[in-house]
């Protein structure tokens, strides 16, 4: 019998491990959901699957300007800002229309969900890029989206950091 106890003794612990890690997983990969009313109608109204997708990393600190093309033509243009030594000022916000400190820009308020749908526009490319991971993590803070971003730093081609 204290044979018996003795292989068991191993089966708890390991078996608590294996859970805290298929928890920890899980929680790091869920994805919020995204209700269409509370996106911006001008991102809301392309249609899918998109022309194209392009971004540009403005050698400002890191800001990400995106331009997206619907199905139809219809274009989408937002700017995720990053400015040198004022990121904690443009945490969380996304701009529409062109770089954040042109005259046309206009800070989006009101579509919480906006940012969470550009985060997985840009997450799921083909192509991944570095300052969009970046940004994308800063945009939606979640622990999620920063271990994509250190996985992606650590065993992506040589491309993934020196793509323009």
């Amino acid at each position: 019998m204290t044979a018996q106890r003795k292989k068991r003794r191993w089966l708890k612990p390991v078996l608590v491990v294996l859970l805290f890690c298929a928890a920890f997983v899980f929680f790091l990969t869920l994805d919020p959901s995204i209700d269409p009313e509370k996106v911006h109608p001008s991102l809301r109204e392309l249609k899918t699957p998109y022309q194209s997708l392009e971004t540009a990393h403005i050698a400002d600190g890191g800001s990400v300007l995106v331009k997206i093309v619907g199905a139809e033509g219809r274009e989408f243009y937002a700017c995720l800002p990053r400015p040198m030594g004022e990121q904690s000022l443009y945490l969380k916000k996304v701009y529409l229309g062109g770089y954040f400190e042109e005259p046309e820009a206009v800070e989006l308020e009101g579509y919480p969900h906006t940012g969470r749908l550009i985060r997985n526009i840009l997450m799921n490319r083909d192509e991944p890029r570095h300052y969009c991971d970046i940004a994308c993590a800063e945009l939606t803070g979640r622990w999620g989206d920063w271990m994509i971003f250190h996985w992606r730093n650590l065993f992506a081609p040589d491309d993934y950091i020196s793509a323009p």
